[in-house]
């Protein structure tokens, strides 16, 4: 887990999206950190984060260790998680940045490879993906992820991307399956309602 040492009058809880983010040079911090928050950040796709809808609580509470959040940040598939977390906490402040309130990918090989969660096999299947060579991930990634912008927007895609497929090599298998399968049974539509 990451901490930023500031003052303890408020605390600001991140909960990031997948594969993974390296934030420690992101403005919002830096502006958090101004503001006076403790940013409490736990790395949500390591081996010792289980993905249940009983246990995601449990765990991001015992990592605050007491402390309730002024703040709660979700990115992406964090924000997936953040409702869950923002029930337990009423008066937290919510921001959700590009977050859906369900997970349900566009046809393709993605949407595929997501549908095999469940399936025997699909495991060794995925982890034998990200042994390829990266031009090849590359491949499979602009096919769940094409690039949609202008262009020249295409550099940053590309850095991007190249950037994620390591995270994503860093996740074992096993790891996104369990993601997808709590992505897939989460819907925050009704919650996100009101």
């Amino acid at each position: 887990m990451h901490h930023f040492r500031i003052m303890d009058s408020k605390t600001a809880l991140i909960l990031h999206g997948w594969p993974g983010i390296n934030l420690k040079d992101e403005y919002f911090l830096s502006f958090l950190k101004n503001k006076g928050y403790k940013v409490h950040m736990p790395y949500l796709f390591g081996t010792d984060f289980n993905f249940s809808s009983e246990d995601v609580y449990k765990q991001i509470t015992g990592r605050l260790k007491g402390k309730k959040p002024d703040l709660i940040i979700g990115i992406s598939f964090g924000g997936i998680i953040l409702p869950n977390i923002a029930k337990q906490y009423p008066d937290s402040k919510l921001i959700f940045i590009a977050t859906a309130t369900s997970f349900k990918p566009k046809p393709g090989f993605f949407k595929l490879l997501m549908n095999m969660a469940d399936k025997k096999g699909a495991i060794w299947f995925a982890q034998r993906i990200l042994e390829f060579p990266d031009p090849l991930v590359e491949v499979l990634y602009k096919s769940g992820y094409p690039f949609k912008g202008e262009d020249t927007e295409k550099k940053l895609y590309e850095e991007d991307m190249k950037f994620n497929i390591s995270l994503i090599k860093k996740i074992p298998a096993s790891k996104d399956a369990e993601l997808v399968k709590f992505a897939f049974k989460t819907d925050n539509s009704m919650v996100l309602k009101n």
